[in-house]
C-alpha cells in the first residue's frame, strides 16, 4: 500500500473513533448511552455537532478521551475558526494531514493549548481530569477568578493535584463544572471519561453564556492574554534515609504513623541503582545485588514528574514489582521517545524499604532525570508491529471492533514507514509512541470473562407425577414463559439464565445451535459468537436431548425423581473447559392447590377464595348457593338459596395470583338482603396450579353470621 493511501486509511479510522457521524445521525443512533449519567449532555452536544460517536452506533461513554479529540471538542464548543489553519504545523506529531490539525491549531492560536515539549503536542495521550479543569477554566477566561483558590481544596487527595492545576480545579468545582468522586477524592491524574467530558462541556456552554450575559464586553480567548498558570515550586529533594544500626543489640516494634523500626539487621546501604526505561511506561531500578522480594515499596515512596503544558505534572504508578535485582515500576503514562521524567525515592516506612537479600537497604534517590531512549528506534517499532499483528490474530469477538480497527490501522501505517524507501527518524519515533499508546489501549479493552447468573425469581417447575412428560427449552419470542400453564411444557432459557461480560457489557443473546456436536445455545455479544451453553440434568431419570430448534427434557421414570437440577455449562470460544457451571434446582410439584377456609372471606357483596399457590384455568366453572343454618325458622328454614351464574354473580382471578374473586350483581345482592345466618357454598372446577395439578371439583364453604338489612329507597 502506498504511503498516501495509508495516511488516508489512518485518518479515516481516527475520524471514525472521534467525530465520525453527522450530528443528527449521532444523536439518533447512539445505542450505548442509556445507562450513562451524561446521556442528556451527550445528546445535546451530538445535536450541536460538538461531539459524536465512535462508529457502529456506539459512543463508548466510559472510554478515555485523547488530547487531540478533546482539542476538537474544545474548538467546536468555543466556535473557533477551523477554516484558516496555518500552512506550517506547530507540532511535529500533528501534521497538516492529521484529522485534528485544524482544531489543534485553532486552540493553540486562542492560547488554550500548549504542547508537551520538544515541539510535540502529545498525540494519543489521554486527557487527565486536572488538565480538563485547567483547559475549561482557561477557555472561560476565568484564570484571574481562579487565582489562589487552590489553597481551599478539601479533597482527600488534594495533595496529588499538580500545583499548576490546583487553582483551576478549585475554580472548576466552584463554577460547578466538575465534582469530586463519591469517596471525597478528585482523582486528578485519572483519565477523563468521554461521558465526563461531555457533561463538563455541556456545563461549560451554559456557564459561558451566563458569563457573557453578565459581562457582554468580555473578549474572546483569542484576544485575551490570560496570566500564566502558577508555576510549581521546585520540590525539595528527599533527604537520604539514615540506616538503622543494630550493632550491640536489636530493636523491634514501632508505630505505623512515622515508620517502623527495622526488624532485620542493617549495617550498610547498597549502591545507587541504575535507572532506565524498559519501554515508554516501564521504569527499571537495577541494583548491584539481588533484592529481598518480601520488601516491596509503595507508590507513595516514589515521586515521578514530567513536563506537561510547560508545567510539572506528576506521573502515577499502576504497579510495582521486584524481579531479581530490579524494581520494576509501571506508570499510568506512556512517554514518547526522547522524553524525560524526574524520579525521586525515599522510603516512608522502614518496614518496606527496598533491601538486598543480604540486608542492605537502598539509599534515597534525589531528583534523577531519566530519558526514554533506545539505540535503534526502527527495531523497537518493528517489534511493536509484530506485537500488534500477534494481538490482532484471533482478536475478533475478544476485543471491541473499533479497537481492532484502530490497532490494525496503526500497525499498517507503522509497517509502511519501515518498508518505505527512506526511513525518517522523527516519524519512526512518532510511530513508536503512537503504536505503544494504541497497543496499551487495545490490551486494556479486552472483554471481561463471561459471567452467567440465574434468575431466582423464576423456578423451573416439574411435575414428577406425569410419566413420560416432555418439556422443551427454546427461545421463541412469542412464548409467554414463566408461570403460564399454557406454556408449562415450553420454557425460554432467557427466563432462567443471563450471560454477559461484567456489569458494563450488554446481556448476551442466546441462540439455539443446530450443529449436532456443539453446545445447545450460542452466546452472542455484539454480533460475535463468544461462547456456548450446554445443558445437563443432575438426575439420570431426566433425559436431555437436542431436537429441531429446541432442547427437550423427558421424564423416564417420574416416580424416582427426587431433587433434580438443570446444570448450565458456560464455555468461552476456544476453551474446551467450562468457565462457569451453574445449577438451577427444579421445583417438584404434584400436589393440587388447597383453598383456605379461614382466609376465604365475604364482605360487601364480594367473596374472596384464597389458595396456597397461584391458580390457573382458562374458564373455571363456578357454582354458588347460600345454605341457611338448620336452626333458623321461617321461610328460609332448610331451603338453600341458589345464585345464577349469569345474573347473580361474576368471577375472575388475577393472572398468576392465588385468589378467585366472586362479585355479586345487583340481583345477587338483592337475594342476600335479610337472609339469616348460614354459609355460602361454592363449587369450582377447571382450576389447576402451574404444574397442571388440580381436582375435579373444589367445594368451599364460607360461614356468614348475618347480612346487613337492605335499604329501600
Amino acid at each position: 500500500m502506498k504511503k498516501k493511501s495509508l495516511t488516508k486509511v489512518m485518518t479515516t479510522a481516527a475520524l471514525m473513533s472521534a467525530l465520525s457521524l453527522p450530528a443528527s445521525a449521532a444523536a439518533a443512533t447512539l445505542s450505548d448511552i442509556n445507562g450513562s449519567f451524561a446521556k442528556d449532555a451527550i445528546l445535546e452536544l451530538a445535536e450541536k455537532g460538538i461531539i459524536n460517536g465512535k462508529g457502529d452506533g456506539k459512543f463508548d461513554p466510559t472510554g478515555n478521551i485523547s488530547r487531540q479529540d478533546f482539542a476538537i471538542i474544545l474548538a467546536k464548543a468555543m466556535n473557533l475558526d477551523l477554516s484558516t489553519a496555518p500552512a506550517t504545523a506547530t507540532f511535529s506529531d500533528v501534521p497538516s494531514s492529521h484529522y485534528a490539525f485544524a482544531a489543534v491549531e485553532a486552540a493553540v492560536k486562542a492560547g488554550l493549548i500548549k504542547g508537551t515539549g520538544n515541539g510535540e503536542f502529545g498525540f494519543g495521550q489521554n486527557l487527565s481530569r486536572q488538565d480538563m479543569a485547567v483547559l475549561f477554566v482557561r477557555a472561560l477566561g476565568q484564570e484571574a477568578f481562579a487565582a489562589g483558590k487552590g489553597s481551599g481544596l478539601k479533597f482527600s487527595d488534594a495533595h496529588q493535584i499538580s500545583d499548576y492545576a490546583k487553582d483551576a480545579v478549585a475554580a472548576a468545582v466552584e463554577l460547578r463544572l466538575l465534582n469530586g468522586t463519591p469517596n471525597g477524592m478528585f482523582n486528578p491524574t485519572g483519565s477523563a471519561e468521554r461521558q465526563q467530558v461531555a457533561l463538563v462541556a455541556s456545563k461549560f456552554l451554559k456557564k459561558s453564556d451566563e458569563l457573557k450575559n453578565q459581562t457582554p464586553a468580555t473578549p474572546s480567548p483569542e484576544g485575551t492574554k490570560n496570566p500564566p498558570p502558577a508555576q510549581p515550586q521546585t520540590p525539595e529533594a528527599p533527604k537520604p534515609q539514615t540506616p538503622v544500626s543494630t550493632s550491640g543489640g536489636s530493636s523491634s516494634g514501632g508505630s505505623s504513623g512515622g515508620g517502623t523500626t527495622n526488624p532485620d539487621p542493617v549495617t550498610t546501604e547498597m549502591a545507587q541503582p541504575a535507572v532506565s526505561f524498559a519501554d515508554g511506561k516501564t521504569l527499571v531500578l537495577a541494583y548491584g545485588e539481588t533484592l529481598d522480594s518480601r520488601y516491596v515499596p509503595a507508590a507513595e515512596d516514589f515521586q515521578i514528574t514530567r513536563s506537561l503544558e510547560g508545567q510539572t505534572s506528576p506521573v502515577g504508578l499502576k504497579s510495582i514489582q521486584i524481579k531479581d535485582n530490579s524494581i520494576i515500576l509501571t506508570t499510568d503514562t506512556i512517554l514518547p521517545l526522547d522524553q524525560s521524567v524526574e524520579l525521586a525515592y525515599r522510603s516512608l516506612s522502614t518496614g518496606r524499604t527496598i533491601r538486598s537479600a543480604a540486608g542492605k537497604v537502598s539509599p534515597a534517590i534525589s531528583a534523577k532525570t531519566v530519558t526514554y531512549t533506545v539505540a535503534d528506534p526502527s527495531a523497537v517499532l518493528r517489534g511493536l508491529v509484530d506485537k500488534a499483528n500477534a494481538l490482532l490474530d484471533g482478536a475478533y469477538g475478544k476485543y471491541p471492533a473499533y479497537e481492532i480497527q484502530h490497532l490494525w490501522t496503526a500497525a499498517q501505517e507503522a509497517d509502511a514507514e519501515l518498508r518505505g524507501p527512506v526511513t525518517r527518524p522523527e516519524m519512526v519515533k512518532n510511530y513508536v509512541y503512537t503504536l505503544q499508546v494504541v497497543i496499551d489501549r487495545f490490551e486494556s479493552s479486552k472483554f471481561q470473562p463471561l459471567t452467567a447468573t440465574l434468575n431466582p425469581e423464576v423456578p423451573f417447575v416439574l411435575n414428577p407425577g406425569i410419566m413420560g412428560m416432555e418439556y422443551s427449552i427454546d427461545l421463541a419470542d412469542d412464548n409467554v414463559i414463566g408461570n403460564d400453564p399454557a406454556t408449562y411444557k415450553l420454557r425460554n432459557i432467557n427466563d432462567f439464565l443471563k450471560v454477559s461480560r461484567g456489569t458494563d457489557s450488554p446481556t448476551a443473546n442466546l441462540v439455539f445451535d443446530e450443529a449436532a456436536d456443539s453446545g445447545h445455545f450460542k452466546i452472542i455479544i455484539d454480533d460475535f459468537t463468544v461462547g456456548s451453553v450446554k445443558i445437563e440434568s443432575t438426575d439420570p431419570n431426566i433425559q436431555i436431548s437436542k431436537e429441531s430448534d429446541r432442547v427437550k427434557l423427558k421424564l423416564l421414570a417420574a416416580d424416582t425423581v427426587t431433587q433434580p437440577a438443570l446444570r448450565f455449562n458456560i464455555y468461552e470460544t476456544g476453551n474446551p473447559e467450562p468457565v462457569q457451571v451453574l445449577e438451577l434446582p427444579m421445583t417438584l410439584d404434584n400436589k393440587p392447590p388447597v383453598f383456605s377456609v379461614t382466609e376465604s372471606t365475604y364482605g360487601d357483596g364480594v367473596i374472596t377464595l384464597v389458595a396456597d399457590e397461584p391458580i390457573w384455568g382458562p374458564d373455571p366453572y363456578v357454582t354458588l348457593q347460600y345454605i341457611p343454618d338448620s336452626l333458623n325458622e321461617g321461610e328460609f328454614a332448610g331451603h338453600p338459596v341458589p345464585f345464577d351464574r349469569v345474573n347473580d354473580f361474576t368471577h375472575n382471578y388475577p393472572a398468576g395470583g392465588n385468589r378467585l374473586i366472586l362479585t355479586l350483581t345487583e340481583n345477587g345482592n338483592a337475594k342476600v338482603s335479610n337472609l339469616p345466618s348460614g354459609k355460602f357454598k361454592i363449587g369450582v372446577s377447571g382450576i389447576t396450579d402451574f404444574a397442571k395439578n388440580g381436582k375435579d371439583t373444589y367445594t368451599i364453604e364460607i360461614p356468614v353470621l348475618s347480612f346487613p338489612p337492605r335499604i329501600y329507597n
